[in-house]
């Protein structure tokens, strides 16, 4: 967009070519023509739009969380910032229905061994096993949840900090689903459960969380 500030025709509204010239608060405003542009509605771009489009929900409710944004801002993945980040390492990992047990919220941390999920009406528990001693600093877990069925679909994110250290290598995390519509969730046939344990951000340095623990379960 330009302004043109001298000419000897006067000022003139209406368009020239590939410009359209308007007045705008007393003064001539020229820009290009708006480009029409095709959208193609093959199956390969429609599937492509929509693997975006979930991983852009994705990418903006992790990033919204100050914990999870601030444990991708410290990783050591490619990236500018946490969003992009997110946006970067999910793409290839979302399928055109929604989240896959590949996608992550958290990048690869500290790996555990074995891992179970409980889920029912009031809360949902992850348990893990390490390999070696449980760090004490864990404070929070989060739990993203994708349901769906059909063609219907829900992003949750949820989190809590009752954690429950069980042993010197293995810890459990319970979120409850007070305040939730559980009989809504229930009423999916599918879930993609992607969790992770994080500690407190008071001194990045010392910021611990461990790698995205996935499951897929039918509710």
């Amino acid at each position: 967009m330009a302004i043109r500030k001298i000419n000897i025709l006067g000022k003139v509204s209406g368009k020239i070519g590939n410009t359209v010239s308007r007045i705008r608060y007393g003064k001539e405003v020229i820009y290009t023509k708006p480009v029409s542009v095709n959208i193609s509605h093959s199956s390969k771009a429609v599937d492509g739009r929509a693997k975006f489009s979930f991983t852009v929900k994705l990418a903006r409710l992790v990033n919204s969380v100050p914990e999870l944004s601030a444990v991708w801002k410290n990783s050591k993945m490619t990236g500018t910032n946490a969003y992009q980040k997110l946006i970067k390492h999910n793409s290839k990992f979302t399928a055109a229905g929604g989240l896959t047990i590949r996608n992550i919220i958290t990048p690869p941390g500290i790996d555990t061994i074995k891992n179970s999920l409980a889920l029912d009406s009031l809360c949902i528990m992850v348990s893990s096993v390490f390999d070696g001693p449980v760090l004490n600093c864990f404070t929070s877990i989060f739990s993203l949840l994708f349901l769906y069925s059909g063609k219907e679909n829900e992003l949750l994110l949820l989190s809590s900090k009752d954690i429950l250290l069980v042993e010197s290598h293995s810890i459990q995390g319970i979120i409850p689903l007070t305040g939730l519509d559980r009989e809504k969730i229930f009423r999916y046939n599918k879930a993609v459960i992607l969790s992770s344990f994080t500690s407190e951000i008071k001194n990045p340095a010392c910021l611990n969380w461990t790698t995205t623990i996935p499951f897929e379960i039918d509710l």
